[in-house]
């Protein structure tokens, strides 16, 4: 490999050969074409270089990245295409992977903002830096952009969490007017329709699980107890979800999973009320082939747009109460369960969060930040298992002549 050389036309050149062929370029200034020459020597040395004519262009590796996708969540799957296909390949899409850097990613950031939250514009980049990934474990690129670049800022109360529902990338902490305190709650179910509504609202309200979660239950997930008075389990161990096999497709498909992390399968204990009321529901309940406990009335899963319209919203409107989703059940769950002294970690299992971090995050506002008074518990109890009294307690003892003038304080404090 030589040296850079200067062109007629003012610009620096580069040339190097590799398995015979040679490869040349141009830059503005001396120091692009040495740092140019550099990390081309280096990845020719580690057979990493790739021939510019063979380096693909974002497209053909973003259309690769899916296909090895196949397999995810139909919710996931959808999201993806639709920032690949509406916001990342038409602006970026024929551009080859080493002609897109953190300036180009940040450009596009910029020009989504006419049309996309910032929310939503960081889950983009996110999906993004994804394609790059994968194209680095190919050996395609070396650097991911889309990683280092900066994110959307969003407002006031907005973080970026790792995906699954209230912990999906850009999710804000919940906000108080979204969640309903526990009168609002008895006045919604008071208002819901009897049988299924009033059945899987209790039960969204009383143990914060998510739609999905309650209409992927099936009866086997249910342990009643025998006595009217004794609470009773419930076993989260997979969730319903819609999707098309393909994009052509026009009706969309049930399909049910496991919960994404270890802490989404988990034992909910649901106090006796409900288990009475799904003892009742279970009585005068829908048969199902999949034994679904919240099924469709001819047996079939249940789509849960429906819950809003015909369900939720409807209570809400009879009992004179401002219109939330079915989510914020699971919110308002949360929000008393703090409002009775749970701890986060307690909460946190309870949600099937993935660590205490996450319902932090989301629940900030409704977490208590009192003193609870155990440092000073703490401190009395050290003290009570002492052999011999502290020099505080010693000097505090001793009966002063003068305790206005600080004479004796003063005396000790120089004996010592």
């Amino acid at each position: 490999m030589s040296n850079p050389c200067k062109l007629p036309t003012g610009r620096w050149q580069i040339k190097f050969y590799k398995d015979g062929k040679r490869f040349k370029a141009s830059f503005e200034t001396q120091r692009e074409a040495k740092a140019a020459l550099d990390d081309a020597r280096q990845r020719v040395r580690r057979g990493e270089f790739i021939e510019p004519k063979k380096i693909p262009t974002l497209r053909e590796v973003a259309a690769d990245w899916k296909n090895g996708k196949q397999g995810y969540r139909y919710s996931s799957l959808a999201a993806w295409s639709v920032h690949l296909d509406n916001h990342i390949l038409p602006r970026l899409g024929d551009w080859r992977l080493d002609r897109i850097d953190v300036v180009a990613v940040e450009k596009l950031r910029d020009d989504l903002r006419a049309a996309l939250s910032p929310q939503t514009i960081n889950k983009v980049l996110t999906t993004l830096a994804a394609v790059f990934k994968f194209a680095m474990r190919r050996k395609l690129c070396r650097d991911n952009p889309a990683a280092i670049a900066e994110r959307a800022r969003v407002g006031a109360g907005a973080l970026s969490m790792t995906p699954d529902d209230d912990e999906r990338v850009g999710e804000r902490t919940v906000d108080p007017s979204d969640c309903l305190n526990t009168t609002e709650i008895a006045a919604l179910l008071d208002n819901a329709s009897e049988g299924f509504y009033r059945t899987i609202l209790m039960m969204a309200a009383l143990t914060g699980m998510r739609s999905g979660e309650l209409l992927g239950l099936q009866w086997g997930d249910l342990q009643l107890p025998s006595g009217p008075d004794a609470e009773g389990k419930v076993f989260v161990r997979r969730s319903l979800s819609w999707g098309r096999d393909n994009p052509e497709d026009k009706h969309l498909s049930p399909r049910f999973y496991e919960p994404k992390t270890k802490s989404g399968k988990r034992e909910i204990p649901i106090p006796a009320a409900l288990a009475l009321q799904l003892k009742a529901w279970r009585l005068r309940g829908r048969q199902s082939e999949l034994d679904l406990i919240f099924s469709a009335p001819d047996g079939s899963p249940f789509h849960r747009s429906v819950l809003n319209k015909r369900g939720l919203w409807p209570a809400l409107k009879r009992a004179k109460l401002r219109r939330v989703s079915f989510h914020s059940l699971r919110h308002s769950h949360a929000s008393a369960l703090f409002a009775a002294g749970a701890s986060v970690p307690e909460v946190c299992a309870r949600l099937g969060h993935r660590d205490p971090s996450v319902t932090m995050k989301v629940y900030a506002h409704f977490i208590p930040m009192r003193d609870s008074g155990a440092s000073v518990r703490v401190a009395n109890a050290v003290l009570a298992e002492m052999r011999q009294p502290s020099d505080a307690a010693a000097i505090a003892d001793r009966p002063r002549t003068a305790p206005e003038s600080g004479l004796e304080w003063d005396r000790e404090r120089k004996s010592a």
